[in-house]
């Protein structure tokens, strides 16, 4: 029979209960402590801190401080508990050892050491534990110091980059072992010719500065607002913003470029290692100025990065009005005005070119292409599965066929744009021509208007292109999404003589041919101009085309064999 419960347990009882709770206190302690000390960056804050601009000036922590903060000491040790029964952060200790739980090796990115320009860095974890640390403390005075993983002029790497009231600042002991600042950024001035606009582009420690870590922590006092992840920065005007060719083509397309050289293990279907950006700063553009007229720019961006928040000048200018010094962990910053200063501007002036300079990875292009295929319901190669996972840094990617689909031929037409179209007579001609070709080899041909096609039918139409055709126009920027092939060519079609680099460099830097057609002949290759010639007629409506010399020429780029060596991607 049970023992009532008026009675009280016995020194037996007590004995074995309170040896039981010992055992497992020495069990889970180690395993605990460890773990928070690993991910004590992560606890959530105090509610003071999120509800107070200022932390407080005393330099031990107050009750409950989270690790970091002035004072504060490793593991437990910074923990007050209540021992009538209800422990201060005992809830924060426990869901900081879930997380640590959870964030286990195998759900980790691999420590993958990337070394660039003499600087080591890793990739952090996949995700982040709730509640990240929103400041940074700077304990003793200690400022973290900025680096540079990589530079390109216009296109440059920071981690820790600093921002006060409308200045970035870059601390450091050894400020001679940064870039030139000119070749980083400028003062978002219109890009003119003139000498004196020239001269308005220039930065001034108003844009940015170098400064010692001691001059920081004036500045900034005892901590930083934190902003994790990793940011993109471009310092532009709006002039060349809203447009879906300078948007797509250029901006993303450097910036991207820049980025991707952190991960070497891209795969041809575009799985990479590398977190989507988590802002990207526009400090010189209103809010009303980036969309392109055919709504392309945020349709891109939303397929590419769809979690990405957007900061316009505004929102910039009101970070700068707290008064609040901002730590950026990694910015990928760009600056068209600084690539027109570096090496490599001329004779192409595409802005992008400069990014090439970061170290090359293969595939680098291909999370954005598959991220925007997709996005339009389209289709990529079968024989990768889209959700095998990415190979081991080191590994090469897996190997797959080639599919051996029918050959697609797109003709984006101009002819009822208004400007730059062939002779309509040389039009009709072409695409009889290009009926032809399906007629006698089974080719798909499309003959198109873009601006006709809904955004998700360019794209799908893009994905699916092997040859793409057009007069010098915005149409040609779908070129983009098309999948690079020994086969996948690019046809542009020019006024004899005129030149211009925009499609030929984008075609040639994701490795695909790119002929410019001068009526019944073209160039390609080591053969094109060396600079841009825009002659008497260039933008006008009588262009000259051979169409039988084009179909010609496709037919010919069809029957190169598939396992044949592509071209090899522009470099500066």
């Amino acid at each position: 029979m049970a023992r009532s419960l008026l009675y009280p347990p016995t020194r037996r009882e007590l004995v074995l209960l309170l040896s039981f709770i010992v055992v497992l206190l020495l069990v889970i302690q180690p395993d605990v402590t460890s773990h928070l000390s690993e991910y004590r960056a992560y606890l959530p804050l105090p509610i003071a801190d999120v509800a107070h601009s200022h932390p407080s000036p005393s330099p031990r922590p107050a009750k409950g401080a989270h690790p970091g903060a002035p004072g504060a000491e490793d593991g437990l040790e910074g923990v007050e508990l209540d021992w009538d029964g209800i422990p201060d952060m005992e809830e924060l200790i426990d869901e900081a050892a879930q997380e640590a739980s959870e964030l286990g090796d195998d759900d980790d990115l691999p420590r993958q050491k990337v070394e660039q320009n003499d600087l080591l860095t890793m990739f952090g974890p996949k995700r982040e534990p709730y509640a990240a640390a929103v400041r940074e403390y700077f304990p003793n005075k200690r400022i973290t110091p900025s680096n540079v993983l990589s530079h390109a002029p216009g296109f440059t790497i920071f981690e820790n980059l600093y921002f006060l009231n409308g200045t970035a600042y870059i601390v450091s002991l050894d400020p001679e072992s940064f870039p030139a600042r000119n070749l980083i950024t400028g003062s978002g001035f219109g890009i003119y010719n003139s000498p004196e606009e020239v001269a308005m582009r220039e930065p001034t420690d108003k844009d940015m500065v170098i400064i010692s870590p001691s001059r920081a922590y004036q500045l900034f006092g005892d901590s930083a607002v934190r902003l994790h992840g990793t940011s993109w920065w471009t310092n532009d005007p709006p002039q060349f913003i809203a447009h879906y060719y300078h948007f797509s083509a250029e901006l993303m397309f450097g910036l991207w470029r820049t980025y991707s050289s952190l991960d070497p293990s891209i795969t041809p279907l575009g799985q990479t290692r590398l977190p989507a950006p988590r802002r990207w700063l526009f400090p010189h553009v209103p809010a009303d100025k980036w969309r392109d007229y055919a709504s392309m720019n945020q349709y891109v961006l939303f397929a590419s990065f769809p979690s990405t928040q957007l900061l316009f000048q505004q929102d910039v200018a009101d970070m700068a009005e707290t008064g609040k010094a901002f730590l950026f962990d990694r910015v990928v910053y760009s600056d068209r005005s600084a690539a027109i200063r570096g090496e490599g501007w001329l004779p192409r002036q595409r802005m992008a070119a400069l990014a090439f300079v970061h170290e090359t990875v293969r595939n680098w292009w291909a999370p954005i292409r598959s991220n925007v295929v997709r996005f339009a319901g389209g289709d990529l190669n079968p024989f990768l599965h889209p959700h095998s996972p990415p190979p081991a840094p080191g590994q090469p990617a897996p190997v797959h066929e080639e599919q051996e689909d029918k050959p697609v031929i797109t003709y984006v037409s101009r002819q009822t744009w208004g400007r730059r179209m062939l002779i309509e007579q040389d039009h009709e001609r072409f695409v009889a021509a290009l009926e032809r070709l399906s007629q006698e080899h089974g080719y798909e041909v499309n003959v198109v208007n873009m601006d006709k096609l809904t955004r998700d039918e360019q794209i799908r139409l893009a994905g699916r292109t092997t040859i793409m055709c057009g007069v010098h126009g915005n149409g040609l920027t779908s070129l983009l999404w098309m999948k690079p092939t020994p086969r996948t060519t690019v046809m542009e079609f020019f006024m004899p003589q005129g030149w211009a680099f925009d499609y030929q460099w984008t075609a040639s830097a994701l490795g695909m041919t790119h002929y410019g057609w001068w009526n019944d002949t073209y160039v390609t290759g080591s053969s094109v101009p060396a600079q841009t010639n825009y002659v008497d007629g260039f933008q006008g409506n009588e262009i000259p085309l051979d169409g039988e010399a084009v179909a010609r020429a496709i037919h010919a780029r069809l029957q190169i064999p598939l396992d044949a060596p592509a071209p090899p991607p522009a470099q500066p």
